[in-house]
């Protein structure tokens, strides 16, 4: 996930480098088409020359917006929201283990990471989904459902492909995990969200505590 993440920073921090690069490229073109025209040589190639590059320029423009519309400013801030969170808890679980430790409770530290071990194999889990905006949504779910006190599982095959995987998908996703999460609120016991990518281009939700109700997106 690290390498993908990272791939689609470099991605949008090159947006402006991009830009810089082709508008230079397209000053350096039409200075030379200037010459070509100042010094009589053919004007209609001078002049087509002139139009292409400014075609070529703003296409690239367009690309390169397009592209980086596809993580946006919000996903990423999720995404570093979670993993500030993460290491802030972590600070905590090592102040209780270590106090543990010195009360000579050692079982019951290991209890203690074994416990967290299970709660943050989600987390590990979503390093399956590659893409930044659908981490950023499932992020915010396990977020959410852990301030309601709601268990979550995650079932993400190693070959899960996260093109497969649409906009309106995700924000169907979204939509259908509060209001499950809404109705949970009421639910006394044990509470979960299983979400699940195993088939190719659909996602699964489900909850045991609502008497096993399940819904494909």
């Amino acid at each position: 996930m690290v390498s993908n993440i990272g791939k689609g920073m470099m991605a949008l921090r090159g947006r402006w480098l991009i830009c810089l690069t082709a508008g230079g490229q397209l000053a350096v073109c039409l200075f030379l088409s200037g010459i070509l025209i100042r010094e009589g040589y053919n004007a209609g190639i001078g002049i087509l020359s002139a139009v292409l590059c400014v075609a070529l320029f703003l296409g690239a423009v367009f690309l390169v917006r397009g592209s980086s519309e596809i993580v946006a400013k919000e996903d990423w801030d999720s995404i570093f929201l979670c993993w500030r969170l993460q290491r802030h808890d972590f600070n905590n679980h090592l102040q209780i283990i270590y106090t543990m430790i010195q009360l000579g409770k050692s079982e019951k530290a290991l209890e203690y990471i074994n416990t967290i071990k299970r709660e943050n194999e989600v987390f590990s889990t979503i390093c399956r989904l590659e893409n930044p905006r659908i981490i950023s949504e499932v992020s915010d779910i396990i977020l959410s459902a852990r301030q309601e006190g709601i268990s979550i599982f995650l079932d993400i095959p190693d070959d899960f492909n996260p093109e497969k995987i649409s906009q309106s998908t995700i924000k169907s996703l979204r939509e259908q995990v509060r209001a499950l999460m809404a109705e949970l609120k009421s639910v006394p016991g044990e509470r979960d969200l299983n979400i699940s990518y195993t088939e190719p281009d659909k996602v699964k939700i489900s909850s045991n505590a609502l008497e096993g109700r399940t819904i494909i997106i």
